[in-house]
């Protein structure tokens, strides 16, 4: 929860624990595309539960930045 708090603040997301080493924030945006760039600018493991348009673009997101820095592909 603490680290949560760190990385979203309150005024930004609702926490919850979900049991000894997990929080649930829930964090609102105005598209999914934007909510992903900003769940990547968190640097921290996390897991979008719902919805799947921000999981799609949190994939997308990651791919592209995989791809961009693929050795093979240079």
């Amino acid at each position: 929860m603490e680290q949560a708090l760190r990385s979203i603040s309150a005024t930004v997301g609702l926490h919850r624990a979900d049991g000894p080493d997990a929080t649930v924030v829930e964090v609102g945006g105005s598209s999914a595309e934007g909510l992903a760039r900003y769940l990547f600018s968190l640097a921290t493991p996390l897991r979008v539960l719902a919805p799947d348009s921000v999981r799609a673009a949190l994939l997308r997101r990651t791919r592209e930045l995989l791809a961009a820095n693929d050795d093979a592909s240079t």
